[in-house]
């Protein structure tokens, strides 16, 4: 019981230091920086946090996450009931923003379940063309020596003509 206290003290507080409505941008490198966005074009977004505004380019950002006020929690949830009790009313927020999250993350998966195709892709046609390459070193070789072949016939043939005129 001390416990599931603690944990929801420290929850409270954590929650408490965020801002009540934080809007989240997560970077494609992975960052993540929560304020108030004051500005969203489309050259990009200008999030204010601790008191700075910061830019970010649209090709940086990966999602940009617009924050809500808490929803009351749904009365039938057992879970969101011991958090509203241990005084943490925002589970449906932290809900909402975990399904955002894996949201994100299936996205990031097809893309690289999309890059790992391209990837094998271009992997076979590489082999294709090494297949190639081998073919035409082999043809090589044997032109070679069909030419040296012919050539030490010609000299044979040259030398015997020189020799008996």
């Amino acid at each position: 019981m001390r416990l599931w206290i603690a944990l929801a003290a420290a929850a409270a507080l954590l929650l408490a230091a965020l801002p009540a409505s934080a809007d989240t941008v997560v970077l494609k490198d992975g960052r993540r920086m929560s304020g108030e966005i004051v500005a969203d074009d489309a050259a990009g977004v200008q999030l204010k946090t601790r008191g700075i505004t910061v830019t970010f380019k649209r090709d940086e950002i990966a999602v940009v996450e617009k924050g809500e006020a808490a929803a009351p929690a749904s009365p039938d949830d057992p879970v969101a009931q011991r958090f509203a009790a241990a005084g943490v009313p925002e589970v449906d927020r932290m809900r909402r923003r975990a399904h955002g999250l894996l949201e994100a993350a299936d996205k990031a998966a097809a893309e690289a379940r999309k890059d790992r195709s391209d990837a094998d892709g271009v992997r076979g046609q590489l082999e294709a063309v090494e297949k190639r390459i081998e073919n035409g070193r082999s043809e090589r070789e044997k032109l070679v020596t069909r030419y040296d072949s012919a050539r030490a016939k010609y000299d044979d043939a040259a030398s015997k003509c020189g020799s008996g005129g």
